[in-house]
């Protein structure tokens, strides 16, 4: 994804996304436009003065929005260099170069949801998945930008859990499952916990199933957004921490 062609649409933008655009720009401009002064082109890009459209000149007012998108842009070339996916070009050092890191990110970008699989490198990078969810391939299948079949996949092994460790019959599925399980008198309730906050746990297993785990069963689901993909992948990371908190509590083994 190159800068857009407007403004508006760079500004609508995340920050990674800007980022990963200026790099895609500066990857395609020539070595002597490969800079911060592909800034400076851009900006002139976008806000021409309206008299080279035969428009009477309106009178000089600072521009927010073009301060605004140059602000950003230099932003994006700073967080493109703090991520050493640039440095100063050895031969002219007003200039840049694309680091192996950075051609590497350019390379995945442009594969089949190449977005995907460099966010979902970047989103994975602090932390790492409950070792039952990698060793069900979720944390693979994610950062290959595969989001609705780890959620998925990684679903199915958290009801396939519950079930065993709580000994619950195979008729019992998704939303009725987890509300027997964790119901406050349930085989896999807490009585650590006070009665309201197993009734909280037990309220965020079936929101889980009723909606996060309904969701992705369609086959026409896609994830519109990177992030939410990502705020599902963490919501079944903390539910599967709960199930193996509770199969030590129970002396059951995960399946």
């Amino acid at each position: 994804m190159a800068l857009p062609s407007s403004p508006d649409d760079f500004l609508n933008l995340d920050a990674e996304q800007q980022a990963d655009a200026l790099l895609e720009s500066l990857g395609a401009a020539e070595e002597n436009q490969r800079g911060r002064n592909l800034i400076s082109s851009q900006i002139g890009a976008w806000f021409q003065n309206s008299t080279s459209l035969g428009l009477p000149r309106a009178p000089a007012a600072p521009n927010t929005k073009q301060s605004e998108a140059e602000e950003q842009l230099q932003e994006a070339y700073s967080s493109l260099e703090a991520r050493v996916f640039i440095r100063p070009d050895s031969r002219q050092p007003n200039f840049c170069e694309i680091t192996r890191a950075g051609k590497g990110h350019l390379e995945a970008a442009a594969l089949p949801d190449g977005g995907r699989v460099n966010f979902a490198r970047r989103a994975l990078l602090a932390f790492d998945l409950h070792e039952a969810l990698r060793r069900r391939e979720v944390e693979v299948h994610f950062l290959q930008g595969k989001f609705e079949t780890a959620i998925l996949d990684g679903s199915v092994y958290l009801e396939a859990a519950i079930r065993a460790v709580g000994k619950l019959p195979a008729r019992d599925v998704g939303v009725r499952l987890a509300s027997k399980a964790f119901a406050p008198e349930g085989p896999l309730a807490d009585p650590a916990r006070l009665a309201g906050e197993q009734t909280g746990i037990q309220n965020l297993f079936t929101g889980y199933f009723g909606s996060v785990r309904n969701i992705v069963g369609h086959q026409a689901f896609r994830y519109q957004s990177n992030k939410m993909a990502l705020q599902h992948l963490l919501l079944l990371d903390q539910l599967m921490e709960e199930v193996a908190n509770a199969s030590r509590r129970v002396n059951a083994p995960l399946p």
